[in-house]
């Protein structure tokens, strides 16, 4: 069964607000933190815990931090969770015997149920459940690789 993180009690639904999300990144001054934010709603995480465990893992403040899978999966560890790469032929296999890439647009058709993180180039989004927790959605935007959460 895939994945779908916890709604933090007492708390606003992260899939719903990403309002609240952004503010908790201003009132941080932070900038480039794609990272933290996609971490944050894949775990059911607040921006301020997450952004400490980012911080502790390397993450410089204003930075943005090579999601790696090493560092993503030191990031998960202390909610149970691990992330693992997800070929492209697993969930597009048109596109992979054609050698193109989905966008960021078609994501949400081509994997509509678990967690994940979607990177292009120099950005990450998560993936819930077929929606796009992220400013890319609905864009153009050439996914370079997809890694699938699930519980550790």
């Amino acid at each position: 069964m895939p994945y779908k993180p916890p709604v933090p009690v007492g708390k606003a639904d992260p899939l719903a607000d990403m309002d609240a999300f952004f503010a908790q990144s201003l009132a941080a001054a932070e900038r480039n933190d794609c990272v933290v934010t996609a971490l944050c709603h894949a775990t059911g995480a607040d921006y301020p815990a997450m952004l400490a465990r980012c911080t502790a893992l390397g993450r410089k403040p204003n930075r943005g931090v090579n999601m790696d899978l090493a560092f993503t999966n030191k990031a998960l560890a202390p909610w149970g969770l691990k992330a693992q790469p997800k070929p492209l032929a697993s969930y597009a296999p048109g596109l992979a015997e054609r050698g193109r890439v989905p966008t960021m647009r078609a994501m949400p058709n081509l994997l509509p149920f678990g967690t994940f993180f979607v990177f292009v180039y120099g950005h990450v989004a998560a993936l819930i459940d077929g929606e796009v927790v992220d400013w890319t959605d609905g864009r153009g935007h050439r996914v370079t690789s997809v890694f699938e959460v699930t519980k550790d």
